[in-house]
């Protein structure tokens, strides 16, 4: 009994150590299956450490920001690469091109179309303008077509300005520019229209690259952050809530469109005079003298379908309230439409200073013409005539006259129609038209007078005789009316015979004013090329050596 137990405590110690021997032996191989991986990577990485160091430092640059130089070399690179090269005109494009201009003229998306090949507007408007200065230089005129819609070497057709921008790159400078029918030379105009120059150093108005303005951030704001409340005053009482006030309302400027900006060219038919509206007459009288406004008249039909305007000058008697009308002042336009019209303002402050130092007289307000419709004032020509107003009428009054040439309602007699009006402001920014009345005087039978007189019509006529008037000019042989059958030269001269006529027996009478009108009439046929396109007169004006008397002609109906 006692040996047996001592055989099975050697067994199991045996057993024991059996166990612990293979645990050793299997933690050796495990350390050395590690050992041999860690010695496997250790090579590779050392076979391959300048690869990855080089791989390493390419990430790093990678990930920096690229500098202003890397920048600018990709935008050069996308550039080179975006940018299309110009293509040049074929033989075959300039021909139909050059056809295209006698077929169309000026019409660019019809002559697109002719030329063809993907040539669209914009390429044909670049390249006429190329072409139009092309046969400038070699003293050629345009094609009949092209001359249908303006005589100018310009895409627009109006005359070009010798001075201007586009002009003197192509030629080198003004005075290699030929004066030919089409180009005008206006230095004031061009300096006035160029672009202002960059001023360079201002240091100080430079942008900086790379700082840009913080956007405020806009203040979400919900119900509850709107409220604060008393929450810490005590732990027994109920919570109060008290609304936050906001400046966001606040802050809003109301603005308010008047009708001169929501509707510059409407007319106010709605037009009322001084009793009508404020319940008083008009604060001055006004007299007019018809051969100051005979310029007027002859002014506005020298111009067929767009405005004319000029200043008047006169007096103005405090004691009596009486503003007199002594002289109209034609002005050069700078530019002129349908239904605007501007005055060049170099011209403009001549004139003032003409109607005040040589003249003396006051500037007591301006003109212009309705051509293609009624004579009633605009939105925009009552916000123009308030500007100019003086502050206080009582001392120095200032008027305004629109005058309905080819839109008069008389057809009978073709006399254009006088509009005197004024202006006042309500309190929305609107400008209320007010009519004003006129008492007529006589021409004055005064030689010298008369002779001032012709000799500003002979000026005015001379003047919008130039070449750069080819397209505002009026056509004296065009029919104006076809019920009546008269033409607009004959129109002009009854409106002339009409402003002259009286009904006592002082001033002119009606054979001097016949005489008067038929030397107006003589200074018309003299340049009869320019001013009667249709339907020339056949004979010539009758000349006098004496041009101080009235011009007598053999036949009174040279315009019939």
């Amino acid at each position: 009994m006692s040996a047996e137990p001592t055989v099975v405590a050697e067994e199991k110690v045996e057993e024991k150590a059996e166990s612990k021997s293979k645990d050793n032996n299997s933690m050796n191989k495990k350390q050395a299956n590690s050992c041999s991986k860690n010695n496997r990577k250790r090579k590779f990485e050392e076979m391959d450490n300048d690869k990855t160091i080089e791989s390493m430092n390419e990430l790093s640059i990678c990930n920096e920001p690229p500098t202003k130089k890397q920048k600018k070399s990709k935008n050069k690179d996308k550039n080179t690469k975006t940018k299309k090269k110009k293509r040049g005109w074929s033989e075959e494009e300039e021909r139909l091109y050059r056809e295209g201009l006698e077929l169309y003229g000026r019409d660019w998306k019809l002559l697109a179309s002719h030329v063809g090949n993907n040539r669209n507007a914009a390429s044909i408007r670049s390249h006429s303008q190329v072409y139009f200065l092309k046969l400038l230089s070699q003293n050629k005129l345009l094609p009949n077509k092209v001359l249908e819609s303006g005589n100018g070497y310009t895409l627009g057709g109006n005359p070009l300005n010798k001075y201007s921008s586009i002009a003197i790159r192509h030629f080198g400078s003004a005075d290699n520019v030929p004066m030919l029918d089409g180009v005008v030379s206006d230095q004031e105009a061009a300096e006035k229209n160029k672009r202002p120059t960059k001023i360079k150093g201002n240091d100080n108005k430079k942008k900086q690259k790379g700082k840009k303005k913080r956007k405020r951030k806009k203040n979400d704001y919900d119900e509850d952050d709107d409220l604060f409340t008393y929450n810490n005053m005590s732990t027994t009482t109920t919570t109060t809530t008290i609304k936050r006030r906001t400046t966001r309302k606040r802050n809003k400027k109301t603005t308010r469109i008047g009708l001169h900006e929501s509707d510059p060219y409407g007319l106010r038919t709605d037009i009322e005079n001084y009793l009508e509206y404020t319940g008083d007459k008009q604060p001055f009288n006004i007299i007019y003298s018809r051969s100051a406004l005979l310029i007027a008249d002859i002014h506005s039909h020298l111009c067929r379908s767009v405005e004319i305007m000029g200043l008047l000058g006169g007096k103005y008697e405090r004691d009596t309230n009486t503003l007199y009308i002594l002289k109209c002042y034609p002005v050069r336009e700078e530019e002129q439409y349908e239904q605007t019209v501007s005055a060049d303002p170099t011209n403009h402050f001549e004139i003032t200073q003409e109607i005040r130092n040589k003249d003396k007289l006051e500037l007591i307000g301006w003109y212009h013409s309705h051509p293609c419709f009624e004579n009633y004032p605009s939105n925009t020509d009552c916000f123009q005539h308030y500007q100019h107003k003086y502050d206080d009428e009582s001392i120095s009054p200032y008027i305004g006259l629109i005058i309905s040439s080819w839109s008069t309602n008389d057809i009978i007699n073709g006399k254009s129609h006088f509009r005197f009006f004024n202006c006042i402001k309500e309190f929305n920014d609107n400008y209320i038209p007010l009519q004003l009345d006129i008492n007529k005087t006589i021409i004055s039978q005064n030689d010298n007078k008369l002779k001032l007189l012709f000799k500003q019509i002979e000026n005015l006529i001379n003047r919008y005789s130039q070449n750069k008037y080819d397209i505002f000019r009026t056509d004296f042989g065009e029919i104006w009316d076809r019920n009546t059958k008269l033409n607009r030269g004959q129109k002009l001269l009854q409106s002339i015979k009409y402003h002259l006529m009286i009904d006592d027996n002082d001033g002119l009478n009606e054979q001097e004013i016949n005489q008067f009108v038929e030397r107006i009439e003589n200074l018309f046929l003299e340049k009869s090329e320019i001013w009667w396109l249709t339907n020339k007169p056949q004979q010539q004006p009758v000349t006098d050596s004496n041009s101080d008397n009235c011009v007598e002609k053999e036949n009174k109906n040279i315009l019939n």
